[in-house]
């Protein structure tokens, strides 16, 4: 009867080895599942690419980055009759001012085409709106 002796390093590395084969599939899985379109996600970033066009992709650059944080300031003044000089007012006796969507729609401004409004107070007798590009950044989405 021949006794076989297992030295005390050949089981920590079998012990070792079946640790590893345990915590493969889970590793590959987060791997496939989660560090690869991270790595997907931030190299698309620098890329026009749409999720269903049939355009295909271009790079350009810092330019998507840019336009997520592009917040520009326009200043409104209140809206005036022709014939009196008088500011308008409304039912509630508040000023009346432009409408936003005559600046931020109409190709006579393109620095504002696009935007959309991320808030906005009065500062005397003129309104300040403040716009953002990426206006689904701005505000929580309602929850039902």
């Amino acid at each position: 009867m021949k006794h076989t002796t297992i030295t005390l390093a050949a089981q920590e590395r079998r012990e070792a080895l079946a640790g590893w084969l345990m915590a493969g599939p889970a590793i590959i899985l987060i791997a496939v599942f989660l560090i690869t379109p991270f790595f997907m996600a931030f190299g698309l970033s620098f890329t026009n690419q749409r999720l269903v066009s049939p355009n295909p992709a271009e790079f350009v650059g810092l330019r998507n980055f840019q336009r997520m944080l592009t917040v520009r300031t326009l200043t409104l003044d209140p809206l005036s009759d022709a014939s009196t000089g008088a500011y308008l007012r409304d039912e509630d006796g508040a000023l009346v001012y432009p409408q936003l969507r005559d600046f931020t729609r109409s190709d006579e401004y393109p620095q504002y085409k696009g935007m959309r409004e991320l808030t906005s107070f009065s500062a005397g007798m003129r309104k300040l709106s403040y716009l953002q590009a990426m206006w689904y950044f701005s505000k929580p989405w309602p929850i039902p």
